[in-house]
């Protein structure tokens, strides 16, 4: 056997390339030595196995030279040799888990990450190895989390747990702690979330890992962000933000600097948010720029706004305290003047102010009757109007939203029946809307509320419109919630689903989008409404002059509630319209 003297930086002195010995870390810091070593090696002799770890290694070092698609040639290259030949299984899992590294979930390469994924858990389960043992379970826990799936990427770490538990992988236990914590907090279980992480923070301390504590506490920081303690989310996340992080990893460091500026401007801080965002879109790709520049924008006129309502306020107050004084001082010398006058008047007039006093009160009474009786006609006039326009606007936005759901849900059966392999499950989603419209309809007939508010609250009822009207390939609706721990008051929560119901219907029957995302933040006197969709647009200009129930009904009704609405829609580039109404 061929053996081959690789000099790296004292690494290697006489090294037979016959199975990669070099763990990551240990080529990430000899980059350059490797290299170089690498280029003197004469590959026309080498025999095959010695040949796939040639390539393995270039492959290796290109990755970490941020050359992906040289790094996926290499290493392709050494995965074929290995197919014909009889291989090493440790040699294979090394390589195939670069490989999964380079091509990520793309299918454009000759091998398919899932088969990547199943010969490894087969090598993983041959060898009982605990460290493969760990990738097996984390190749699949990362495609569940991908797919939402969150319970069962749950059971993958708890059963991975099961394997490296027996102490002599602190390291793979810390990061297994940390990603039950993240799944619990995906699943909302909020009481076995911190006990995870301070588990894991307890390790990475120890062994004075930055770039883990970096990804840790930037996860601390979306938990308490959830549970709306914005105080204390930022302070992880300012923490996180502190760790010098490798070069590769600069993208993981602007992602926590994006969470850092969404946080101030949940907190209310909208000029910090403003300046966290401009630095994050600093060091974003130019292509998104355009965005960046509207998000910046739009917390600095939040700014600007709290700021002259200060203003205002405080010459307000200025004002009244002014004008009371006033009144004050001219309410005491015409006190002292008519206390005078009727002192003077009073031994003369006081029989005929005593009949004129009867004659008012008398009139005064006449007077508040008719008003009375004027109201209770006014009253009963608006109320069988109100009725009216109730039924009206429940009938468009409870039914019409779930009739426009299940049209939908039929508009893609008769596009795309030859193609779907699930028509039962279509089938019966379809049969539930239309079922949910006949409950809806009977309700309205016996004077009912929604259901799922009088008896679950807002969120839920969001949920269920959401699940409803999203589809299998068209149409995905997500929800998110922040700070939302109680239910609000019965009949503030019905108009507010009214509204996100309304704006549900005319994303499924306008914005022809692929995606869509409803954001519900609680803040401590405010409540606010994000709803975005990729779709078409629109020139909100026109919005006022559109016939039906929509964007300009939405307003009245938002204003009905004393809150704002804000709409942000390009043609061609999608829709963002932000509510926030008093609590």
């Amino acid at each position: 056997m061929l053996i081959l003297t690789v000099l790296s930086v004292g690494i290697l002195q006489s090294q037979e390339l016959y199975f990669p010995d070099l763990d990551t870390l240990t080529i990430q810091r000899n980059l350059l030595g490797l290299h170089e070593s690498l280029k003197k090696i004469d590959t026309t002799d080498l025999k095959p196995r010695e040949k796939a770890a040639y390539y393995y290694y270039s492959g290796s070092v290109l990755y970490f030279e941020d050359n992906n698609e040289g790094a996926i040639e290499y290493l392709l290259r050494s995965k074929s040799i290995l197919n014909e030949f009889s291989e090493d299984e440790r040699f294979v899992f090394n390589l195939n888990d670069r490989l999964l590294e380079g091509i990520g979930s793309t299918t454009e390469y000759s091998v398919r990450p899932q088969e990547l994924i199943e010969e490894n858990c087969r090598i993983a389960y041959n060898l009982n190895d605990p460290t493969f043992l760990y990738n097996c379970y984390y190749y699949q826990y990362a495609d569940a989390l991908d797919n939402k799936k969150y319970e069962q990427a749950l059971n993958l770490m708890n059963q991975a747990m099961e394997v490296v538990s027996n102490g002599s992988s602190p390291n793979l236990v810390a990061n297994l702690q940390s990603n039950i914590g993240h799944t619990h907090l995906n699943l909302r279980n909020l009481d076995s979330v911190l006990p995870n992480y301070q588990k894991a923070e307890k390790y990475y301390l120890l062994v004075n890992d930055e770039s883990k504590l970096a990804y840790l506490y930037n996860n601390y920081g979306n938990y308490y962000k959830i549970i709306g303690d914005f105080e204390r989310a930022l302070d992880y996340l300012l923490k996180a933000y502190d760790y010098r992080l490798d070069q590769e990893e600069a993208s993981t460091k602007n992602f926590i600097l994006k969470n850092i500026a969404d946080t101030y401007y949940f907190n209310g801080e909208f000029e910090k948010a403003a300046l966290a965002y401009e630095t994050f879109a600093k060091k974003s790709d130019s292509l998104d720029r355009a965005d960046h520049a509207k998000k910046i924008q739009y917390y600095n006129t939040k700014y600007q706004t709290a700021e002259k309502e200060k203003q205002i306020l405080v010459e307000t107050q200025k004002k009244n305290q002014n004008k009371n004084i006033a009144l004050a001082l001219g309410g005491g010398l015409l006190a002292v003047s008519i206390f005078g006058f009727l002192i003077y008047k009073n031994t003369k007039r006081k029989q005929r102010i005593a009949e004129q006093e009867r004659e008012l009160e008398i009139q005064k009474k006449e007077k508040i009757l008719k008003e009375q009786e004027l109201n209770a006609i006014d009253a009963m006039i608006e109320g069988q109007e109100k009725e009216r326009q109730r039924l009206a606007s429940d009938l468009h936005d409870s039914v019409g939203a779930t009739l426009s759901a299940a049209k939908l849900q039929f508009d893609h059966l008769a596009k795309n029946k030859d193609k779907l392999t699930s028509l039962e499950e279509l089938f019966e989603k379809t049969g539930n809307l239309l079922d949910e419209a006949y409950t809806e309809v009977r309700s309205m007939a016996h004077l009912k509320n929604s259901g799922v508010i009088a008896k679950k609250g807002l969120l839920p009822a969001v949920e269920k419109l959401a699940k409803n009207a999203s589809t299998q390939q068209g149409l995905k609706i997500e929800v998110q919630d922040f700070g939302l721990t109680e239910k609000l008051e019965a009949s503030l929560e019905i108009s507010i689903f009214r509204i996100i119901q309304e704006l549900v219907t005319n994303i499924i029957k306008h914005a022809h989008a692929s995606e869509a995302n409803i954001s519900i933040t609680q803040h401590e006197d405010t409540l606010s409404i994000i709803v975005e969709d990729d779709g078409r647009g629109f020139d909100p200009r026109a919005m006022h002059d559109s016939e039906g129930m929509g964007l300009g009904s939405i307003e009245k009704r938002v204003e009905h509630l004393e809150g704002t609405m804000e709409v942000d829609s390009t043609p061609g580039k999608g829709t963002n319209i932000l509510i926030d109404i008093p609590i």
